[in-house]
């Protein structure tokens, strides 16, 4: 069966609307403090967000990026370390609509560059220790949004709280 077929077939139609931001509402409607993530770094403290905190955090991120001019179908260069922000910001893509490219932080300038191109990203995401080689390699996105500190950052560090750069 084609994808368009796939796609056409009522059990993909009942399943509109079903998205993992909705499971997210779901969770956090139900279980609003109940833990969602642990994140355990190899060095410093352990962090936990709830159902409530990551569906708040990641739709006040999404706003964030709406404004910012991000649409629904376009794409975003996610750059980082596994943390906490991660997470929140892929789900801001999620919710937003937008579509997350994760990138693995150990690329360098030409593989982020060939990204942003074959994707046409209009942002990138990031922390601040890879923002230097995002912009050096990356001139032609919109804005490079950067987390208040690196994965290893203290527990204060909010994805919600991003600091955007450029035009």
């Amino acid at each position: 069966m084609k994808l368009k077929e796939q796609i056409e077939t009522s059990a993909y139609r009942a399943a509109q609307g079903m998205d993992v931001p909705w499971v997210l509402r779901q969770w956090a409607e139900r279980t609003p403090d109940k833990t969602c993530v642990v994140f355990c770094p190899f060095e410093g403290e352990e962090r936990r967000l709830s159902y409530a905190e990551l569906l708040g955090q990641a739709q006040r991120l999404a706003a964030g990026l709406a404004a910012k001019g991000v649409k629904p179908g376009d794409f975003i260069l996610l750059h980082m370390d596994n943390s906490v922000e991660f997470i929140l910001c892929w789900y801001a893509c999620a919710i937003l609509g937008a579509v997350a490219v994760s990138t693995n932080t150990r690329s360098v300038a030409r593989d982020l560059s060939y990204f942003m191109e074959v994707t046409q990203a209009v942002c990138a995401l990031t922390q601040p220790k890879h923002a230097g080689l995002i912009g050096d390699a990356c001139p032609g996105l919109g804005f490079i949004a950067v987390a208040e500190t690196d994965s290893e950052g203290s527990e204060a560090t909010q994805a919600a709280a991003i600091k955007a750069s450029g035009g």
